[in-house]
């Protein structure tokens, strides 16, 4: 490798043509565009818990305090980090890269869907990926899928070798680069890391994939290279922005030339925002986007084709006090994170293009892109004979999502006696008080009086302590609650078809019996099971 020992150049140099939109440029740099490469999109991967929230998270804060524009801005759907920030970052580091590109766009979302999505185009979203990998831990289930991923794309990768400040008697100094921290360690430490570094180049290998320290590299375009990195202490981040810089100006030039004439749009979501309606996000990885511009883009029932309400982008760090979060821009460039407002978006499809047409004839040719790119993402969804998966981050979530489903279900035991003097609506809907003599009464509860062979007077609708509404009343509570009728029969009448002299009670069936024992039972206290077992003697259930 060539470094070029100068401080880092933080004004590109290329071609001078003038921009019309430039007339409408602000402060923000996504408002200007690149004088020669655009800013590499960064991907970041690994296994859950090696860090890699916490490596962002590091990269994000340099500047954070800072009030010129310039600093770390957070763009829709990724992480913009301007030249002052990898100057910034890099400061430390021995053999410095003159910049020459505008920034960098990290996608937030780690793996994102955009990312891994199977698309009909030669190109990923992703320029580089960083791969985050627990050298305590070396490679895991989550690595090598990742990993996969990485080789059905054919996408660049850098291993960041993370958590290098859990090694033992480890010293950290950020002001230091990570090769000279390295070697200034104890023998014990040194050990250790030599260790656990061939341990993970092993593993490497084992996937077919050469691997070396950066500093070691024979040759970057054969051999991964590895970063050693603490994203809590940040020892090594420099050298990780520096490597990214070096390598995507170097080996990725062509790649990341900007192309101001050659629109490259993806949609990453979807979101309805008060306000605004339904919008995307989109990343613009090439061209230019503006306000009033007619985009075509795939829909859930065909093609979509409206017109740029608004481009939307956050605040420059020195006025995100200000009231309205977003800024609107007239034009924007690549690489950009935007948000579009626009009408009839509410059945786009994520993960797929956006285009630009600017007459008829383009128009239907770039419906048809669309529809063709619809069936493909269709098509890559594998199908099997075992149903649909649900994917949660943990099973709990799961549990809660299926006691939710099941909550309309659910009969929570109950024994109410009637308030005599607290019959406020004797015909539907009956409005009367009552004390909860045991179990529990919540909203929904269908109710029976069995003293006078009553199967169903109604379903509980309101539940209210001293005028206001609360979700349940427990034993010894006195409520006021509403019956609404439920059935085709006719209205049953307070004073007539029952009195202050009937105990009510909740109407389970084996069914609700069945649903409680399987997702309630922990709502329920011993005294309530008890009570269930009163409750199925009465209605006869098996």
């Amino acid at each position: 490798m060539n470094h070029n020992n100068n401080d880092t150049a933080l004004t590109p140099t290329g071609s001078k043509s003038i921009d019309p939109d430039l007339l409408f440029a602000t402060s923000n740099p996504a408002s200007r565009p690149p004088e020669k490469f655009r800013s590499p999109i960064i991907c970041v991967l690994g296994h859950v818990d090696t860090g890699k929230t916490k490596l962002l998270d590091y990269i994000r804060k340099t500047h954070i305090q800072d009030n010129e524009a310039g600093g770390i801005t957070q763009q829709i759907g990724a992480t913009f980090v301007p030249p002052t920030a990898i100057h910034e970052q890099c400061k430390n580091v021995k053999t410095k890269t003159e910049l020459k590109i505008p920034g960098l766009l990290i996608i937030d979302t780690p793996g994102h869907e955009s990312f891994s999505n199977l698309r009909s185009r030669g190109s990923s979203l992703c320029d580089i990926a960083i791969l985050v990998i627990d050298i305590m831990h070396g490679l895991e289930k989550q690595t090598i899928e990742s990993l996969n991923l990485l080789k059905s794309r054919k996408t660049p990768f850098i291993v960041a070798l993370n958590k290098i400040d859990r090694l033992y008697e480890w010293r950290s100094n950020v002001r230091k680069d990570v090769e000279d921290l390295i070697n200034s360690q104890q023998s014990n430490t040194k050990h250790e890391f030599n260790t656990l570094k061939q341990k993970v180049i092993v593993q490497l290998a084992e996937q077919s994939i050469n691997a070396a320290l950066f500093y070691e590299n024979p040759d970057p375009r054969t051999y991964i290279s590895l970063v050693p990195t603490s994203a809590h202490t940040g020892d090594g981040m420099g050298n990780l922005i520096n490597l990214i810089t070096h390598f995507t100006q170097t080996l990725m030039a062509k790649r990341i030339h900007y192309q101001l004439d050659s629109l490259d749009a993806t949609v990453l979501e979807v979101k309805a925002i008060p306000g605004l309606g339904t919008t995307i996000d989109v990343v613009l990885v090439n061209g230019k986007l503006r306000e009033g511009d007619k985009i075509v883009l795939a829909g859930h029932d065909g093609p979509i084709i409206t017109q740029i309400r608004a481009l939307l982008v956050p605040q420059p760090l020195k006025e995100l006090r200000v009231k309205s979060p977003y800024e609107e821009l007239r034009v924007v460039y690549g690489s950009v994170g935007v948000k579009i407002a626009a009408h009839d978006l509410e059945k786009a499809v994520a993960g797929l293009n956006l285009y630009v047409t600017q007459n008829e004839t383009e128009l239907e040719r770039l419906k048809t892109m669309c529809w063709n790119q619809f069936g493909s993402a269709m098509k890559a969804i594998k199908c099997s004979d075992k149903g649909v998966y649900v994917q949660a981050s943990t099973l709990e979530n799961l549990r809660k999502q299926r006691k939710e489903q099941n909550r309309h279900l659910a009969v929570f035991p109950c024994k109410l006696r009637i308030l005599p003097n607290c019959i406020f609506n004797k015909r539907d809907p009956i409005v009367l008080g009552v004390h909860v003599d045991d179990g529990t009464i919540v909203s929904g509860t269908p109710l029976a009086v069995p003293s006078k062979e009553l199967d169903l007077i109604g379903r509980v609708t309101t539940v209210e302590h001293d005028h206001k509404t609360v979700e349940q009343a427990k034993r010894g509570d006195e409520v006021c609650i509403k019956i609404e009728h439920c059935t085709s029969d006719a209205p049953k009448l307070f004073g007539r078809h029952f009195d202050s002299n009937d105990m009510l009670y909740s109407r389970v069936t084996r069914e609700s019996i069945d649903i409680m024992k399987e997702h309630f039972r922990d709502d329920l206290e011993k005294s309530d099971w008890q009570l269930m077992i009163e409750l199925k003697k009465i209605f006869n259930i098996i």
